[in-house]
């Protein structure tokens, strides 16, 4: 069995959402007073790896607690998206996804790459309203992006998000090392924090290849 780490690490430095504050790691007791280490972590639901839960976007939307486990645990897809420009459209994923194959579709854009840079945050693939709306037809229960967001950073509706959530398609994003995993068979494990009322939360995601 290998085991692919899909997660982006969190750190003060890290790129985070424009407007969202950066996160943070206070020290409480240390080895040399209390004899152990703690600290207090602060971080937005939206930080690094992590899951949009359909609380983020929907009045009624399931919250983290609502939301049964075996929906972070399936069969992954990853779909190479890296030569198709800034619209990743139906016909494409119509040609790559078949429907109740998979679990979880993820999109290789190739953007990742890009993490830590300026460019990271601007002109990212993302997916048509119409491919949206082709992968809930699809019985899925996830859609990944290597990317900050699945809807364009000027978008004022969010209907990409809103298409996925209405259905109760959890979306992860910034997934990182996709690209290791286009053409192969693999399960992937993204269990997120079961904080109460939580609209979204950071993911430790990771891909679970047979043994070759």
């Amino acid at each position: 069995m290998q085991v692919l780490d899909l997660s982006r690490e969190i750190a003060p430095e890290m790129p985070v959402y424009p407007g969202t504050p950066s996160p943070g790691c206070q020290e409480i007791c240390t080895l040399g007073q209390e004899g152990f280490r703690e600290n207090i972590l602060s971080f937005s639901t939206h930080t690094g790896t992590h899951i949009d839960f359909p609380a983020h976007m929907l009045e009624t939307g399931a919250t983290a607690e609502q939301i049964n486990i075996k929906k972070f645990w399936g069969k992954g897809k990853v779909v190479d998206c890296s030569e198709v420009g800034r619209k990743i459209d139906k016909k494409m994923l119509e040609q790559e996804v078949e429907k109740a194959k998979y679990e979880f579709v993820l999109l290789y854009t190739g953007w990742g790459e890009k993490w830590g840079t300026k460019a990271y945050y601007s002109d990212y693939p993302c997916l048509t309203p119409e491919a949206a709306q082709f992968l809930t037809t699809l019985g899925l229960q996830g859609v990944g992006v290597d990317t900050l967001s699945v809807d364009d950073m000027v978008s004022a509706t969010y209907q990409v998000h809103k298409i996925l959530l209405q259905q109760e398609i959890i979306i992860l994003e910034n997934l990182a090392n996709l690209k290791g995993l286009v053409g192969k068979d693999f399960n992937l494990a993204c269990f997120p924090l079961k904080f109460k009322k939580s609209d979204a939360s950071p993911v430790r995601a990771a891909a679970i290849l047979p043994r070759s």
